[in-house]
């Protein structure tokens, strides 16, 4: 399968269909993750176009993010924390004051080895109308046959 982003960005992937994009058959954990993303346009690195790292690149910049985040869908030029785990540490501020999960994890108390964040289960938040199926880290919903 193969789709077009919001930013003209292509991505090409094993996958299965899905009414809201694809879902991607491997076992590589980021394999459906754009580790970089390159931006057409007179764009340059001293110009701050990129959150985290940015390289100049001919007609453009090459963003990309620091291990552990993702380029964010809605816009590439900004980065997201990244689970792909079960179970994965929180990102926490110096001292552990303040720690954050990635979107569609919720941070399970301070364990031996420090707070981790586990998936949400949105489908018993009711997101749905008909049927939910929840994916790592999000939920996919879908109409029963005829509707």
């Amino acid at each position: 399968c193969v789709a077009l982003a919001r930013y003209q960005v292509w991505t090409e992937r094993p996958c299965s269909d899905r009414p809201d994009g694809f879902l991607c058959r491997t076992t590589d954990s980021n394999a459906c993750w754009e580790q970089e993303r390159f931006l057409k346009g007179p764009f340059r690195c001293d110009d701050a176009p990129c959150q985290q790292e940015c390289a100049d690149g001919e007609g453009g910049v090459r963003c990309s993010c620091f291990h552990g985040y993702v380029p964010d869908a809605g816009d590439p030029r900004r980065c997201r924390l990244h689970c792909a785990q079960q179970s994965c540490p929180a990102v926490c501020a110096a001292g552990g004051a303040a720690c954050r999960c990635a979107d569609g994890f919720l941070l399970d108390g301070f364990l031996l080895d420090g707070p981790r964040c586990v998936d949400i289960d949105e489908c018993h938040m009711g997101q749905c109308d008909q049927i939910c199926l929840n994916t790592f880290g999000s939920f996919l919903c879908s109409c029963r046959p005829g509707f």
